[in-house]
């Protein structure tokens, strides 16, 4: 990927670089369209570089405290993709993706969630699903590029974050990711 000049950064007498952008949503700007009993999270996104280090590299998380009670979404140390419901600090869903994400190549995700029906399709791949657990509610912000807190940023693009209010069929959560 070739070097380029980002927007002005206003410095005094030394160069500076750009920290990572990461969104974030409260209260109502979070409440008012957010459904904890069902939804569908749907994310295109690429890795700058390879995924590897530690910790969990996020493209998106909902979450009321760090590690008891999410929905997110993010890469984990090796580079696998990882859809994961946490409540109270109990795993309702957990679906890693079986390949290693490459740097620079856009990936699909669509993951659906309602009580005792999880869903998750990944570029297309057949849908995993897990029939068992409860959403997390309680939720109280969104963030966009980075995980619950205590995880490093992405390191890379969002093209697109969509949301649906309802847990979406499992053929749509694979045709929306194909």
């Amino acid at each position: 990927m070739a070097s380029f000049a980002s927007s002005y950064i206003p410095t005094t007498a030394s160069q500076a670089t750009r920290a990572a952008d990461q969104g974030s949503m409260t209260g109502t700007n979070f409440s008012s369209w957010y459904n904890a009993v069902e939804g569908t999270i749907f994310a295109e996104f690429d890795h700058v570089v390879a995924p590897l280090g530690t910790g969990n590299k996020g493209v998106y998380c909902a979450y009321l405290n760090a590690s008891n009670n999410i929905v997110a979404y993010s890469t984990n140390s090796t580079g696998n993709m990882a859809d994961v419901v946490l409540n109270a600090g109990a795993s309702q869903a957990a679906f890693t993706s079986v390949a290693v994400l490459s740097a620079n190549t856009f990936y699909k995700d669509a993951f659906g969630y309602k009580d005792n029906s999880f869903a998750r399709s990944l570029s297309g791949a057949t849908v995993q699903t897990d029939s068992v657990g409860t959403v997390t509610t309680g939720l109280t912000t969104f963030r966009i590029g980075w995980d619950d807190g205590a995880a490093p940023t992405l390191n890379g693009h969002i093209r697109t974050i969509r949301y649906y209010s309802q847990r979406l069929p499992n053929s749509t959560l694979q045709s929306l990711t194909a």
